[in-house]
């Protein structure tokens, strides 16, 4: 009896599993095989909580885990069966999966798995993988979840059910978050509530605030459903856009993609902790943005760039306006000032505007493109109008003359098309010819922002009285720009990271959220290192449902 109780303490889950794949060698799995290992196969299943069968399979992936494609020719290969042997029993490795002692990778027909490494550490151990314990988290801790998730549907790891049952399960043991707490108040239904869980993830883990509908991918079983949820999208009659929760960020037609991101009053209700500083703009009951409604702001401009700049802001002061304007008239030339600013993302080109009309004292009336488009079918002519229309209604009613602010207009001026055969095309052409002839006309202050110069009409170009081109900052503005965004950084930090990285003040203060954010997550000490990554990164990167199972 005491000799047997030793020979029992010597198993362990490795060497049940090390004898379960000699004596399976070529086995075919046979009755004879599963009597012959009978004893190993008992004690893998009672440690582990496995049927026999599960025992087995689990023991083959454990020889095989240093394999991150371990398939079905593998398994045969040892067993010496056929493929379809295996097939048979997809529930027991569905079972595996769902225990997460596995992970299973679908690409395509191609169905491979591999085992986590902490599987491995807990049988080395021999103790039996217990999931991790979701409950109590942190913030941090809680995204870092959220992260594996999203990480695992997006590398076809983890199927959709399995992925919504961990959601569910994460959401439900961490109340106390504030995220959590108004997450489930949303009436969402589950596929709305993975969507809404993705633009969190992109906001928080990827500090993504422009999210293409394509990054949403994973969270669409179905192709059917993803179709069908795009073209909510692309309406805006998701049941997210009627909750206010996300909303159309950028709409370029030209090259056929939109952005959408969260809105401001979904990041300050479901993140009160990261403090976004949005500065949102108002406009009066005329859709006009107000002078004393701008917040003022340092920019930091190349030398060529700044003087451009001062000159219109000298031009645009109402004393030189009108002595300009009438000069113009009497010499029998256009006195409308048209002007381009063109230039990289980022490089200041609309807040530029913006400090424009502030230090002038005008009101900026801004045409929304993505909605003028969007509304112009049939009747193009009639609504491109209305808006120089408004646009002269206002400049009637204004002590000073309003800014017109075409933003992003990429869509709007570039090249017109030829050979046009479909109804789009002949309404993009009937839209660009409607305001070259404006154009030709204006009276006021028009300005245009676009990236897209290349593709600009020439015919677009010749109605712009200056073309402003916005460059990249100079050492020197870059290091303004640091020490504007990130206060607390020492002056040898910022030397460093001006000389160093080439970037456009947007991308700054792109870095300086990623910057805002580690602090929150990780505290000061680890700050300046990450710091450090995301600029690398950056770098690197410029080469109506109701409410159910939440």
């Amino acid at each position: 009896m005491e000799k047997k109780q030793k020979k029992s303490q010597k198993m362990n889950l490795l060497t049940a599993m090390e004898q379960i794949i000699i004596l399976s060698e070529e086995s075919q799995l046979s009755s004879s095989f599963f009597d012959a290992a009978a004893k190993e196969i008992k004690y893998v299943s009672k440690k582990l909580g496995l049927t026999p069968m599960q025992s087995v399979l689990m023991s083959l992936f454990v020889d095989n885990y240093n394999d991150n494609r371990i398939g079905y020719r593998d398994l045969c290969s040892h067993l010496k069966c056929r493929s379809i042997t295996i097939m048979r029993h997809e529930a027991d490795f569905l079972e595996l999966e769902k225990r997460e002692l596995i992970r299973c990778r679908r690409d395509g027909s191609c169905i491979t798995f591999r085992v986590p490494p902490e599987v491995i550490t807990d049988f080395k151990n021999n103790k039996p993988h217990v999931p991790h314990e979701y409950s109590g988290l942190t913030f941090k801790e809680f995204f870092k979840e959220l992260n594996d998730i999203f990480y695992m549907l997006d590398n076809e790891e983890l199927m959709y059910d399995f992925a919504v049952e961990k959601v569910q399960n994460l959401l439900s043991k961490n109340a106390h978050l504030n995220f959590v707490h108004e997450t489930q108040k949303l009436s969402c239904n589950e596929q709305e509530m993975m969507i809404f869980l993705a633009f969190a993830h992109n906001l928080i883990n990827k500090n993504n605030d422009s999210v293409m509908f394509n990054n949403l991918s994973m969270v669409f079983e179905e192709e059917y459903i993803s179709e069908t949820v795009e073209h909510e999208f692309s309406e805006k009659i998701h049941t997210l856009f009627r909750l206010n929760l996300i909303e159309l960020k950028c709409h370029n037609p030209l090259i056929d993609y939109e952005y959408y991101h969260m809105t401001n009053a979904a990041k300050a209700k479901f993140f009160p902790e990261l403090k976004f500083n949005f500065e949102p703009i108002e406009l009066d009951n005329d859709g006009l943005l107000k002078p004393e409604e701008i917040t003022k702001k340092t920019l930091y401009y190349d030398i060529k760039t700044k003087e451009q700049v001062d000159t219109l802001a000298q031009l645009l002061s109402e004393e030189n306006y009108s002595n300009i304007r009438t000069r113009l008239k009497e010499a029998g030339m256009r006195s409308g000032f048209t002007c381009l600013f063109y230039g990289s993302p980022g490089t200041g080109k609309t807040e530029s505007v913006l400090q424009l009309a502030r230090k002038t004292g005008r009101s900026i009336m801004q045409v929304d493109i993505s909605a003028l488009k969007g509304s112009f079918v049939g009747e193009s002519e009639k609504n491109v109008k209305t808006v120089f229309n408004r646009y002269r209604d206002v400049v009637s009613e204004c002590k000073l003359t309003p800014i017109l602010l075409f933003n992003e207009a990429d869509g709007i001026f570039g090249n017109r098309m030829e050979n046009i055969k479909s109804s789009v095309d002949k309404m993009e052409n009937t839209i660009q010819n409607i305001i070259l002839e404006e154009m030709e006309n204006f009276e006021g202050i028009l300005i245009a922002t676009t990236n897209l110069t290349q593709n600009l009409d020439k015919a677009f170009e010749r109605r712009f009285l200056y073309k402003v081109e916005f460059g990249k900052p100079s050492i020197e503005a870059r290091k303004s720009i640091w020490k504007e965004k990130i206060p607390s950084l020492d002056d040898a930090c910022i030397e460093h990271l001006a000389y160093k990285y080439d970037f456009s003040g947007g991308q700054i203060e792109n870095i300086a959220r990623h910057y805002t954010i580690d602090i929150v997550l990780y505290g000061h000490d680890k700050s300046l290192e990450r710091l450090i990554q995301h600029c690398d990164n950056e770098k690197g990167y410029n080469t109506g449902g109701k409410k159910v199972g939440f």
